[in-house]
């Protein structure tokens, strides 16, 4: 008879640390999913910053054009058409800021 009780006390003694390794896993598995659900919380709250950053510098800019705009429609003289050499120098000069080659020591052939 003491034989049956001391295999039930080890059976016992196994089960309880089975369960105690399943519930400390179970208890890991969530560690882990509240640590990446804090992740993605920061990760989302960095990426609305940067967009509400985003909007406000893009609002900025359209205000300050739209008040720019607004100056340059309203100004002396400002029906009055460019002169076309004047107008072929500035397209010229943004055409050069746009092409990939640009004027410098290292590349005299595109030095006017």
């Amino acid at each position: 008879m003491k034989k049956y009780l001391m295999i039930a006390e080890i059976a016992f003694v196994l089960a309880m640390a089975g369960l105690a390794i399943f519930f400390n896993a179970q208890a890991e598995r969530e560690r882990a999913r509240a640590k990446q659900a804090v992740e993605q919380a920061k990760a989302d709250r960095r990426a609305l910053e940067a967009l509400e950053t985003y909007t406000q510098k893009t609002i900025i800019i359209r205000e300050k054009s739209n008040a720019a705009t607004v100056r340059i429609k309203e100004a002396p003289q400002a029906q009055t058409p460019v002169p076309d050499d004047v107008l072929s120098a500035w397209r010229d000069g943004i055409d050069q800021l746009r092409s990939k080659e640009r004027a410098g020591p290292d590349n005299p052939a595109t030095v006017p």
